[in-house]
């Protein structure tokens, strides 16, 4: 397969029931405003965000955020407590792992999955969020077998494809395990959501390891994990991102 993967993917394809990778763009201007550059009303924005899930702590039955009857409760319980704390930190500090204890920084992981979302829960409209992604793409291995980073298992165990290249690849593993905004690598550690941010030119760069991956002449492991898939859910996404040189946002959230 060739680099022109993009022009013969076939449109309309889905992949398998269940969750992966979804991927956004965001407006980094607005970012920096929200995280350390003093946004009006941020804070408390950002401490929505952490807790809009609590029963009662916006009013369900009402237009917007409200709030709601046990929100004093739950903003007064210890988990309640380390949200106001962290929503400080983030606003006055920027979004950064620094000074947390794991227990914090775990709940900054939780929170790096959950901004892109809707009014009340999410910041769309604060971060100019566009979602990218016609559907969410599978976490697999699928991709870091092709550029020979891991194997595949077999009927007998994992092994490797004597034909399968190694091809030098830095963002690729991220899909297994989600990075902490402002590290190299560092994985994200919430149970179950792992979030990606990625700067115009790590979104180009992501982009043109999906195409190397793509493009290795050995056959694909079954559906969901084929070209057409990875192609339409994976590769035009970030290609489409990469020519309006936004930044990258991609959240895996069970």
């Amino acid at each position: 397969m060739q680099k022109d993967v993009l022009e013969q993917r076939a449109p309309g394809r889905r992949p398998q029931l269940g969750s992966g990778w979804w991927i956004k763009s965001f407006d980094r201007t607005r970012w920096d405003d929200l995280f350390g550059g003093g946004l009006p009303g941020g804070e408390q924005r950002l401490l929505d965000t952490m807790l809009w899930d609590h029963e009662g702590y916006f009013d369900d039955h009402a237009d917007g955020a409200r709030p709601g009857l046990d929100r004093e409760r739950i903003l007064a319980s210890p988990e309640g407590q380390e949200a106001r704390a962290l929503a400080s930190h983030l606003a006055t500090n920027g979004f950064t792992y620094a000074g947390l204890s794991a227990s914090q920084s775990g709940r900054i992981d939780s929170l790096g999955c959950r901004l892109w979302g809707q009014e009340p829960e999410g910041l769309e409209n604060i971060l100019n969020v566009k979602i990218h992604s016609p559907d969410f793409y599978p976490a697999t291995t699928e991709l870091l077998y092709r550029v020979g980073h891991k194997n595949r298992l077999r009927l007998f165990g994992p092994r490797r494809d004597p034909l399968v290249p190694r091809i030098p690849v830095r963002l690729l593993p991220l899909l297994l395990t989600g990075r902490r905004f402002g590290t190299d690598a560092e994985p994200t550690e919430a149970r179950d959501e792992y979030y990606i941010i990625l700067s115009p030119s790590e979104v180009a760069e992501m982009r043109d390891e999906v195409v190397a991956a793509i493009n290795v002449p050995i056959a694909w492991a079954n559906a969901p994990y084929d070209p057409e898939v990875t192609e339409e859910f994976l590769l035009a996404p970030l290609a489409e991102i990469a020519t309006s040189g936004r930044w990258g946002a991609m959240t895996y959230c069970l």
